[in-house]
C-alpha cells in the first residue's frame, strides 16, 4: 500500500468517525421522540408513534413559547450585532483612539461564564434586592421596583451583551479587509451615506454578517444560563428552559420523548439556516473584493468626536466587564447582602475568603 492510499484510507476513517458521532446523537434523538418509554431498555415498537408530538404541539404554552422565543433570540442577536458592528468599524475604519483596549477588553467578557454575569445583574437589578433598583426607589421615591431584570427584556439585554465579543472577533477581519476606496467612490458619485451604507457597505458585508448572524442566533436558540436565572423564576420559557422544564419536572420519571419532540425544532432550525447560508456563499464571487499591490485600508477622520467615541466603547466595557465585577468584589466581601453604604463599608469581612479555603472541595473543583 502506498503512502497516497495509506492516507485517503485515514481521511475516510476520520470522516467516518466524525459522521457517527454527529448522526449517531440526532438519529437516537430523532427516534426517542416517537417512543413513549421511559428508559431505554423499555423500548420497543409498541411504543412508537406520535403521542409526543400531540401532547407537546397541542399544547397552547407551546406557542406562547415559540413567541418568547423567537423575540429573545431576535433581540438578542439585534443588540449583539449592532454593538459588534459599531465596535468594528470604530476600532478598524476610524481613527479612534486608544484601540489597543478595544483589542484586549472585549474579548475579556468571554472569559466570565454566563451564569455569573446574570447573577451580577441580579445583583443590580433584581426587584426586590437590587442595589440599582433600590437606589433608584429612594431617589425617585417610587413604590414598586423600576427596572424587572427577571423579565424578556431583561434576558435580550445580558444575552445581548454576551454576544458581543464573538461577533466582534467575526467581524474585525472582514473591516479590515473591506477597501474603502469603494465607499468613497460611491461618494464621489454624489450618493448619499445611507445609500452607501445600504448598496456597498453592507452587501460587501453581507456574506459575513449573515455568517455571525446565524452563529449568534444558533448560539442564543441554545443558551441555558441566561435564560435559567432570569427567565425560570419569572415563569418565562424559551426552548432550552422549557425542555429542562420537561424534564426536570417529571413526577417520576424524565419525559425524554416529549423532550425530544420539543428539541426537533432545534434540528429544523439548524437545517434552513444552514441551507440558506450555503446559498448565500455559493455567491461568493458576487462579494469579492479586488485590491492591488499598494492596497492601503485608509481610516475615516472623526474629528472631535473621536473621543466621544472612545468614550462610548469604555461604556459599553464598563458595563460589561468592570460593573459586574465590581458587584461581585463588593458583595464577596459582606455578612449578607446589602446596599452600598458607609455601614456597608465598615462591615467589609474576610469571612466567606476564610470558609472558601476551609471548603474542601474547591481544590478538587478547580482540578
Amino acid at each position: 500500500m502506498t503512502a497516497s492510499s495509506r492516507l485517503h484510507l485515514w481521511q475516510h476513517g476520520v470522516f467516518l468517525l466524525v459522521l457517527f458521532f454527529v448522526l449517531a446523537p440526532l438519529f437516537f434523538l430523532i427516534l426517542g421522540s416517537f417512543s413513549t418509554a421511559r428508559l431505554p431498555t423499555d423500548f420497543s415498537l409498541s411504543t412508537m408513534g406520535l403521542v409526543n408530538y400531540f401532547k407537546v404541539y397541542s399544547d397552547p404554552g407551546t406557542y406562547e413559547l415559540f413567541t418568547n422565543t423567537v423575540i429573545y433570540v431576535a433581540g438578542s442577536v439585534v443588540l449583539g450585532i449592532s454593538l459588534a458592528v459599531s465596535l468594528a468599524w470604530l476600532v478598524e475604519r476610524t481613527n479612534m483612539p486608544g484601540k489597543i483596549w478595544v483589542y484586549a477588553g472585549v474579548p475579556m467578557t468571554l472569559a466570565v461564564p454566563g451564569m455569573l454575569q446574570a447573577m451580577a445583574w441580579v445583583l443590580l437589578l433584581s426587584p426586590r434586592i437590587g442595589f440599582v433598583n433600590k437606589t433608584l426607589k429612594d431617589l425617585f421615591g417610587a413604590n414598586a421596583p423600576i427596572i424587572d431584570i427577571y423579565s424578556l427584556g431583561g434576558m435580550i439585554f445580558i444575552e445581548g451583551l454576551r454576544l458581543v465579543p464573538t461577533a466582534f472577533l467575526m467581524l474585525v477581519p472582514l473591516m479590515r479587509s473591506m477597501d474603502p476606496a469603494l465607499e468613497e467612490a460611491a461618494a464621489v458619485s454624489g450618493a448619499r451615506p445611507i445609500s452607501t451604507m445600504r448598496k456597498v457597505t453592507l452587501r460587501l458585508l453581507a456574506p459575513g454578517l449573515v455568517a455571525v448572524m446565524i452563529y449568534q442566533a444558533m448560539t442564543a436558540l441554545e443558551v441555558f444560563e441566561i435564560p435559567g436565572v432570569l427567565g425560570l423564576p419569572a415563569g418565562i420559557y424559551v426552548f432550552s428552559t422549557k425542555i429542562y422544564a420537561i424534564v426536570r419536572t417529571a413526577t417520576f420519571m424524565p419525559v425524554y420523548g416529549q423532550a425530544n419532540a420539543l428539541a426537533m425544532v432545534y434540528l429544523v432550525i439548524a437545517l434552513v439556516t444552514t441551507y440558506f447560508y450555503t446559498r448565500m456563499i455559493s455567491r461568493v464571487e458576487r462579494y469579492t473584493i479586488i485590491t492591488g499591490k499598494g492596497y492601503r485600508p485608509r481610516q475615516m477622520d472623526l474629528g472631535r468626536w473621536r473621543f466621544a467615541a472612545l468614550g462610548l466603547v469604555f461604556g459599553y466595557l464598563f458595563f460589561s466587564i468592570m460593573l459586574p465585577f465590581l458587584v461581585f468584589l463588593y458583595t464577596s466581601f459582606l455578612s449578607y447582602l446589602q446596599s452600598p453604604s458607609r455601614e456597608a463599608l465598615q462591615g467589609m469581612t474576610l469571612k466567606n475568603y476564610r470558609l472558601l479555603a476551609e471548603y474542601g472541595e474547591v481544590g478538587s473543583a478547580l482540578v
